[in-house]
C-alpha cells in the first residue's frame, strides 16, 4: 500500500530529522496541513486595492493597451509602497489556468519591458504548475522607489525570551557570519558593557539588512567583508531594520516602550527549540496577537535539540498562534514554495522557521523572506508627505561637535536642515522653537526626510526628552493630562483585581510616563474592557486612536484611545514649578 505524500513535508530541505517529525499526526497539525493545501488549489478573487495583479497573459499589447498596463503597474507600485506582485496565468477570478511556456516566457518579457519603462526592478519568484498540470504560472517580484524615496522602509522588532537567540539570529542575518556557539556574533548589537560581560541585552538596538532590486543582501560582499554605510544606502531598494529587545522580564518596560515607540511593520517571535515556547515567550505572543500586526515565528538551535524537543516546541507554537479569538493559521516554512505561500496570504498566515544560528541552517531562507516583507506604516504615512511637518521623538542624543539630536519616524509632511520648527510638550505644556541643523538617515547624512522615514535630526534651542514632537508652527497640537482608552487585559493573575487609583506604566506611541488609573469600566461579566488613565507628571501629546498599552508588576493591557482630557492651568503650573526645580 502506497502511503499518499505528506503536505507539510514533502520538500526535504530542512534536515531530515526535523522533516520527520514534521509528520507528527497531532490534530492541530492536520488543521494546518489542510489549510495549507486549500490555499495553494485557488487564490482569491483579484483585489481592486493593494499591490498584488493577477494576468491571465500578456502577448504583443498594442500601443494603447501598453500605456494602460504601465499606468496600472504605476498604481499597483503605489499601493504596495514601492512593490508589487504580479500572478501571470491566473484570472481576475483567481483561478490558476496557467500558459504554455511560450506564451509565459512572452508574458514575463513584456512585463519586463512595462517595469523598465516605469524604472522598476524584476524578479522572477517561482513557477509552478496549473491545477490540471498542463500549463504554468508565475509569480514575479516589481520593486521601485517612489520619487522622493531612496529606498523602502520596512520595520521588524523582534522578541522572545532571553537566550533564545533573538540577537544572535539578527547579527548572523546582517553579517552573513555563522555563531561560533557561544554568542561571538551578537556582540556587534550590544549598546552595554555589562550586555558583554551577562550576555543578555537590556536594551533595544536596531541592525540594518538591506537588499538590491534582485534581492542580494548588500551588507557584506562575496567574502563576508561587511560593507560601508554609504556605499550600502546608495545601492539600496530596500531596508529591513531589525530591533533587537530585551529578553528579560526585568527589562520588560524597555521592550514595551520600544514596541510603542517604534511603531514596526512586523513582529518576530523567536522561540528556542531546546526551551521551546516559556511563559515569557507566550506573554510575547499574546502581545503581538493582541496588536494585530503581521507576526511570523523563527525557532533557532535545531543542531542543539532532540527530535522530541522539537516536536513539541513546534505543536507549542502552533497553540499558542490558533489561541482563542486570534484567527491565525500557524504554516511552518521549510522552501521557497511556502515562504512565497505564506507571503501571499497575509495576515492571516504566522510563518514559522526553523534557524540555525551555528550551521547557518535555513538562515538563507529566512533572508530571502525579510526581502519579500511588506511595509505596513511608510505606505499609510507617504500619503501625508503634502501636509505640514511632523516627527515623534523616540529617542534623543547628545553628540559631540552636534549638540542635542532627536530621532525617530517622520509622521507626516517634510523635515530639512535649516528648517525653523517647534519642539514639545516642554515641563509647562509648551512648545518652543527650534531650528533643523543637521539630519542623518541610515548612519549618511541628507538634506530632507518625508513622511514615513526614520532619521535623526540636529536640533538648537529648546530642551528635549523622549515622548515630545517636532512640528511647524501650525500643527501644534493640544496636550492632554488624561485619556480614555478601551482595553483588553492579556496578562493578570485570577487572584489578583484591579482598582481604581491602581499605579501603571504607559506606552502609547511615543510616550513613557507613569500613570493611574482614575476610572475602571467592566462588562457583564466583570471583566475591564475600558479606563480613564491619568499622568502623574507633565502633559503629553496623545491621539485618539493610537495603541495604548497598560503595565504594571502583574497586570498588562492593550488597547486604544477613544478620547483625551487637557491639563488645568493649575496642574500645569505644578508640572512648570517642578520641572524647574529638577533643572536648577
Amino acid at each position: 500500500m502506497t502511503q499518499e505524500p505528506d503536505p507539510i513535508s514533502s520538500h526535504q530541505v530542512v534536515p531530515h530529522a526535523l522533516a520527520t517529525e514534521l509528520k507528527v499526526r497531532h490534530p492541530l497539525m492536520e488543521d494546518v496541513k489542510q489549510t495549507v493545501v486549500m490555499e495553494r488549489q485557488v487564490l482569491p478573487s483579484e483585489p481592486q486595492e493593494g499591490n498584488i495583479e493577477y494576468k491571465l497573459k500578456l502577448i504583443d499589447p498594442s500601443a494603447e493597451r501598453l500605456v494602460h498596463l504601465t499606468t496600472q503597474m504605476k498604481w499597483r507600485l503605489a499601493e504596495g509602497g514601492g512593490e508589487a506582485i504580479y500572478q501571470i496565468g491566473v484570472g481576475d477570478d483567481g483561478s490558476l489556468h496557467g500558459l504554455s511556456v511560450a506564451d509565459l516566457e512572452a508574458s514575463l518579457e513584456t512585463l519586463a519591458t512595462i517595469a523598465h519603462g516605469v524604472g522598476a526592478t524584476f524578479t522572477l519568484l517561482r513557477r509552478s504548475p496549473s491545477l490540471d498540470g498542463h500549463g504554468v504560472i508565475a509569480e514575479v517580484h516589481v520593486r521601485k522607489a517612489t520619487e522622493d524615496q531612496q529606498f523602502v522602509d520596512v520595520r521588524v522588532f523582534v522578541l522572545g525570551d532571553s537566550g533564545s537567540g533573538k540577537s544572535t539570529v539578527i547579527a548572523c542575518l546582517a553579517s552573513g557570519k555563522a555563531d561560533n556557539g557561544r554568542g561571538s556574533a551578537r556582540l556587534d548589537l550590544f549598546r552595554h558593557s555589562h550586555e558583554v560581560v551577562t550576555g543578555r541585552t537590556a536594551s533595544t538596538s536596531t541592525e540594518m539588512l538591506a537588499f538590491d532590486g534582485q534581492g542580494n543582501v548588500l551588507n557584506y560582499d562575496k567574502d563576508l567583508n561587511p560593507q560601508p554605510v554609504a556605499d550600502i544606502c546608495s545601492q539600496a531598494s530596500k531596508v529591513v531594520h531589525l530591533i533587537d529587545s530585551p529578553g528579560l522580564e526585568k527589562y520588560e518596560k524597555t521592550t514595551l516602550s520600544g514596541l510603542a515607540r517604534h511603531g514596526p511593520d512586523h513582529i518576530c517571535i523567536v522561540v528556542s527549540a531546546t526551551r521551546g515556547m516559556t511563559s515569557q515567550t507566550k506573554r510575547h505572543m499574546d502581545m503581538a496577537l493582541a496588536l494585530n500586526i503581521p507576526v511570523f515565528v523563527v525557532i533557532t538551535k535545531i543542531d542543539k535539540c532532540r527530535k522530541d524537543q522539537l516536536k513539541h516546541a513546534l505543536v507549542d507554537v502552533c497553540i499558542a498562534v490558533k489561541s482563542p479569538g486570534s484567527n491565525k493559521v500557524p504554516q511552518p516554512v521549510k522552501n521557497v514554495d511556502d515562504l512565497l505561500t505564506a507571503r501571499d496570504q497575509g495576515i492571516s498566515v504566522v510563518p514559522i522557521f526553523f534557524v540555525s544560528n551555528v550551521t547557518g541552517k535555513n538562515l538563507n531562507l529566512l533572508s530571502q523572506f525579510m526581502n519579500l516583507l511588506p511595509c505596513v506604516n511608510s505606505i499609510r504615512l507617504e500619503t501625508k508627505s503634502h501636509l505640514p511637518a511632523k516627527m515623534l521623538v523616540e529617542d534623543t542624543f547628545n553628540v559631540s561637535g552636534v549638540g542635542a539630536v532627536v530621532a525617530g519616524m517622520v509622521r507626516q509632511g517634510l523635515v530639512r536642515t535649516n528648517d525653523r520648527l517647534m519642539l514639545g510638550p516642554q515641563a509647562d505644556g509648551s512648545f518652543a522653537p527650534v531650528t533643523v541643523t543637521s539630519i542623518h538617515r541610515n548612519r549618511a547624512p541628507v538634506s530632507c526626510v518625508k513622511a514615513g522615514q526614520v532619521a535623526s535630526v540636529a536640533v538648537s534651542g529648546a530642551r528635549i526628552r523622549r515622548g515630545q514632537i517636532l512640528c511647524e508652527e501650525e500643527l501644534i497640537p493640544p496636550t492632554c493630562q488624561q485619556f480614555d482608552a478601551d482595553l483588553l487585559v492579556i496578562d493578570c493573575p485570577a487572584k489578583q483585581t484591579l482598582t481604581t487609583g491602581f499605579p501603571c506604566s504607559v506606552f502609547v506611541q511615543n510616550v513613557r510616563q507613569s500613570g493611574v488609573i482614575e476610572h475602571l469600566g467592566v462588562d457583564d461579566d466583570g471583566a475591564v474592557v475600558c479606563a480613564t488613565v491619568r499622568f502623574e507628571h507633565q502633559p503629553e501629546v496623545v491621539e485618539v486612536g493610537s495603541r495604548v498599552v497598560l503595565h504594571s508588576g502583574y497586570f498588562k493591557a492593550i488597547g486604544s484611545v477613544t478620547s483625551t482630557t487637557p491639563p488645568t492651568a493649575e496642574r500645569t503650573a505644578a508640572d512648570a514649578t517642578a520641572a524647574s526645580s529638577q533643572h536648577m
